[in-house]
């Protein structure tokens, strides 16, 4: 497989077309419905990028990703989610590496992640 990537989701449906179309791609998904398992499993996945929803239950996204950044992850985390114009002030303020709406569909998020990760499109017809 490919490159790792961990999805933080708590809705079901979208965890399970976000990690159908990365491993499609050949990426070794991990996916997990918390931002506190995501803390749990990060030693063994060890991730080359994340993907964050950030309305999550318990802790949100954007204090996942400030635990992440004080506790030494420097790898890419994006955020997946919604409500980006409700949000957009406290987004910026969390400083993620990129941020997809969710209301523009998992290719737009797989774009990102192979820009970033220098991954070549091999197969993504859009």
């Amino acid at each position: 497989m490919g490159q790792r990537i961990l999805v933080v989701e708590d809705h079901e449906d979208i965890r399970e077309i976000v990690g159908a179309m990365l491993a499609y791609f050949k990426f070794d998904v991990v996916a997990v419905e918390t931002a506190e398992e995501m803390f749990e499993r990060l030693p063994d996945v060890d991730p080359d990028l994340i993907v964050l929803d950030i309305r999550l239950p318990g802790m949100d996204g954007c204090h996942a990703l400030s635990v992440l950044r004080s506790n030494g992850f420097s790898k890419p985390v994006f955020f997946y989610s919604e409500n980006y114009d409700l949000f957009a002030e406290h987004i910026r303020r969390c400083k993620p590496d990129g941020f997809f709406p969710k209301s523009k569909g998992p290719l737009v998020l797989l774009e990102g992640i192979q820009q970033r990760l220098g991954v070549a499109a091999q197969g993504l017809q859009t």
